[in-house]
């Protein structure tokens, strides 16, 4: 894969998935103000001169997660000794439906975006991960991967899944210098919380936008709905050399919404 070689050999790099905003927007630009080099992957095209605000090397690709190939090759280009080598698998997506009504074409794309997406993505990076003997993979999960929520089975269940291939995958790489662990954020306030909004309002007819962001929060014991820097600073200590004796681990960032 042709890659600028200040980003391709960097002796810092991180690569994150779902980068184009939200979510994966944050955790990418807080990287980049910490001194990581940053690959950025989406689907999605970015925000316009989203570039000129990162003070590392930087590079975006529009990469589908589901791009098994194009995931291989990535993964193969990045094979080499380096000081930190991470990755950050935050693409996801979310809608809401009773299992009852649920189209099997629907419970399949968010499979195969949270659930699938992440395995292409940590599979594709775990012998660049074993190069650089420093190696540490996140997977953004939630809190919903903890306990399901009604409306969210497809959800759910794909997030479920991401801590089962966490802790699989650390049991397999525990000894290489990598570890592995999975963050569980409460709704973040993204974008994505306020199509959730939208959806519910939609499916339900029970009240608009702000009232279903008002109910989202008030589930919070927190009193506050979880900020994306909530979750960064969480990436950064997974990260960070302190982490280096935690894996398959998943970590709840929830204000108290869940505790196990």
């Amino acid at each position: 894969m042709n890659l600028p070689d200040e980003v391709r050999a960097a002796p810092r790099l991180a690569v994150i998935t779902g980068a184009a905003g939200g979510l994966g927007a944050a955790i990418a630009a807080d990287l980049d103000k910490q001194g990581w080099a940053t690959i950025r992957v989406d689907v999605r095209s970015p925000e316009a001169d989203v570039d000129a605000g990162y003070a590392q090397p930087t590079v975006f690709l529009p990469l589908d997660v589901r791009d098994d190939a194009g995931f291989a090759q990535l993964g193969e280009s990045l094979r080499m000794p380096r000081d930190r080598f991470l990755v950050v698998a935050a693409a996801g997506v979310i809608s809401v439906g009773r299992a009852e009504n649920l189209s099997l074409a629907e419970w399949s794309r968010v499979i195969e975006v949270n659930l699938t997406g992440t395995f292409v993505t940590l599979r594709s990076m775990i012998a660049a991960a074993r190069e650089a003997e420093t190696g540490r993979l996140i997977a953004i999960s939630s809190d919903a991967g903890k306990t399901g929520e009604p409306w969210l089975s497809h959800y759910s269940a794909s997030k479920f899944g991401v801590i089962g291939l966490v802790q699989s995958l650390a049991l397999e790489l525990v000894g290489h210098g990598v570890t592995v662990n999975a963050i569980c954020p409460s709704i973040v306030d993204t974008p994505m919380m306020d199509q959730l909004a939208r959806q519910m309002a939609d499916a339900t007819g029970e009240a608009d936008v702000q009232e279903w962001r008002r109910r989202f929060v008030a589930e919070v014991p927190a009193g506050r709905a979880c900020l994306p820097n909530d979750v960064t600073n969480a990436v950064t200590f997974f990260a960070g050399e302190g982490s280096q004796f935690l894996t398959g681990q998943s970590l709840n960032v929830a204000g108290g919404h869940e505790m196990h």
